[in-house]
């Protein structure tokens, strides 16, 4: 167990005036501006020096292959979107990859009903929107002091991106939450201009009217500026959610000032992070959060309520038992496509290409993966 910052990191950080648009509140948080680590983020200034790929021509759901080849290391945040190859996905924990080298970085699926190449390397995308960062921050946890592993139920991922293109009354044609935020762009793109904060700001902490959706704080200013675009729409996909759901009862209203104190007073577990530095984690009844420390510096600290209903939605991860990849795919959800139930009967394997369970349909002359068309008994 370990603390966060120390204290003075915590009363270096400083709140100004609240920027509000409707019942979205915003509270700029101020602080230290660290140069340390150097590191370059992705965007359209580094993508071409930065590969990022299926780790095979397969492809794996949860898994990803970084070839950083900058001289300076690069940072990925939890919960940033990469649109394209076979399928988009999302962070599940901040990673930051050393100068020229290759590592595989956990992830989960936002684009469900696509499993077929629409470009060989990512791009930058957007966030994931706010209450399932939340979630997956707690299912990571589980899953850290289980297997050591980030891993979440890319299930519970789905059923996420399902709910919240329902409340948005959003379409896709393959399940992906990139058209959700393609089609509130105008909604969305108001909140960008309303929401302007003063250029000294390293974080924000958002609520709606108030009740807190959640904190991030990062090291330094130009990385806030540059992830604030898709943090503020990761926020704001819920608050217009909001506006068509039924009041929620049970969430954990968390002052500011009581976040930050319980924050810098926890004991943090700590975990070996996928790239440089550790991953820490936190789970109270209360709060739930997670940062990247590096040489007892925080990069970047996300944290959220955590209300009862929350905690037990995400804890599903625990009926996994000791297989990780199971609570990764096991789902109830996962049956044969019509085709595949016409086709041949669905066998009780998991295809080793993408992890999908009980994914292979026997038909002459051998079974192929019913997710990703994988064929054994020729290697394709």
């Amino acid at each position: 167990m370990v603390s966060i910052g120390g204290s003075d990191f915590w009363t270096s950080i400083e709140t100004a005036d609240p920027v509000e648009f409707r019942s979205l509140r915003v509270i700029p948080l101020l602080g230290p501006s660290h140069q340390q680590p150097e590191y370059r983020l992705f965007g359209t200034d580094t993508v071409e020096a930065v590969d990022i790929t299926e780790v095979t021509e397969g492809g794996s759901i949860p898994d990803l292959r970084v070839k950083n080849k900058l001289k300076d290391r690069l940072l990925l945040i939890d919960g940033q979107e990469l649109i394209g190859a076979k399928q988009n996905r999302i962070l599940n924990t901040d990673v930051l990859i050393a100068a020229e080298t290759e590592v595989v970085i956990p992830v989960s699926c936002v684009e469900r009903g696509r499993w077929s190449y629409h470009s060989a390397k990512f791009s930058p995308g957007k966030m994931y929107f706010s209450s399932a960062r939340a979630a997956k921050a707690r299912a990571v946890h589980q899953s850290y002091s289980k297997f050591r592993k980030a891993l979440v139920d890319q299930g519970e991922v789905w059923s996420e991106v399902d709910a919240m293109m329902a409340r948005q009354g959003a379409s896709s044609g393959t399940d992906a939450l990139h058209d959700v935020y393609r089609q509130r762009e105008e909604d969305l793109g108001e909140l960008r201009s309303r929401l302007k904060l003063p250029p000294e700001a390293i974080g924000v902490a958002v609520y709606i009217g108030d009740r807190l959706l959640g904190l991030d704080l990062f090291d330094r200013t130009s990385t806030f500026s540059h992830y604030w675009p898709v943090l503020v729409e990761s926020y704001g996909l819920d608050w217009l959610a909001s506006d068509r759901a039924p009041k929620e009862t049970g969430t954990a209203e968390v002052p500011l000032e009581t976040l930050f104190e319980e924050l810098a007073t926890a004991d943090w577990e700590a975990f070996d992070s996928p790239g440089e530095g550790l991953d820490l984690r936190l789970a109270r009844d209360t709060v739930t959060a997670s940062a990247l420390l590096w040489e007892d510096g925080v990069v970047h600290l996300q944290a959220f309520p955590a209300p009862e209903k929350l905690i037990a939605a995400v804890d599903a991860i625990d009926r996994a038992g000791d297989d990780p990849i199971r609570g990764h795919f096991e789902q109830e959800r996962h049956v044969p496509s019509p085709v595949a139930q016409r086709e041949g009967e669905l066998l009780n394997e998991r295809c080793p290409r993408c992890g999908f369970l009980y994914g292979f349909v026997r038909s002459p002359p051998g079974p192929y993966c019913n997710h990703c068309s994988h064929e054994p008994h020729t290697g394709r």
